[in-house]
């Protein structure tokens, strides 16, 4: 989104040579990334990625670099795919952007898991900026009805400001019971991912976040 140029070239490098370089970033991924298994499913259309092929050429190989021990080398392996806070702020200023602001975001934080306050939340809405992106750590289930976990498990990007159902921000003095909206950007969309969640639901389900300044 901030530089649709260099993620062509990114896109084109790995394909091709199968290693490129976003400012310090070196991405390279290893052979069973790059010849994964497990790809594909079928339905009654046929067979079609389980992830798309686009994506796992940037992200896979962008995770797997990072891996010292095991390949991330299918879309069901969840654990090689596993990608902490200090991960993502590496790769952030390693691309050349600048961590702004933090919650939660240390290892000890990363284990105990507290969730973010509603000071919190009022907090990341401020930052809500062009020059910026607010990644957000949640729990799945947030913005999906599918199964049942509400451990924190992916991370998303704010693309808005967190809003109460009559457009207003909320503040430190809203109820938790309040209906909030938000515009997020996730499994390669940005909208509204849901309709009916409360204020009080958001803190559940939202445990860490770091604002960063936008790759130059």
């Amino acid at each position: 989104m901030d530089r649709s140029d260099l993620y062509e070239q990114v896109v084109k490098e790995l394909w091709e040579s199968g290693k490129t370089k976003i400012g310090t970033l070196k991405i390279e991924p290893s052979y069973d990334c790059r010849h994964p298994s497990n790809f594909f499913k079928k339905d009654y259309r046929g067979y079609k990625p389980k992830v798309p092929s686009i994506d796992w050429i940037t992200l896979a190989s962008l995770r797997d670099t990072e891996n010292s021990v095991f390949d991330y080398d299918s879309p069901d392996d969840q654990v090689s795919g596993i990608t902490t806070a200090e991960n993502l702020k590496t790769w952030f200023e390693n691309s050349g952007a600048k961590i702004l602001y933090s919650i939660n975001t240390s290892l000890i934080d990363q284990i105990r898991g507290p969730h973010l306050t509603l000071q919190d939340l009022c907090r990341l809405n401020s930052y809500i900026s062009p020059e910026t992106h607010v990644v957000v750590l949640i729990t799945a289930k947030m913005i999906t009805n599918q199964g049942i976990l509400t451990t924190k498990n992916h991370w998303i990007v704010w693309t808005d400001k967190l809003k109460l159902h009559n457009g207003l921000e909320i503040t430190e003095q809203t109820a938790i019971t309040e209906k909030v909206q938000l515009e997020l950007f996730s499994w390669g969309k940005v909208k509204k991912w849901w309709t009916s969640k409360t204020l009080g639901e958001i803190m559940e389900y939202s445990f860490a976040a770091m604002v960063v300044s936008k790759i130059p």
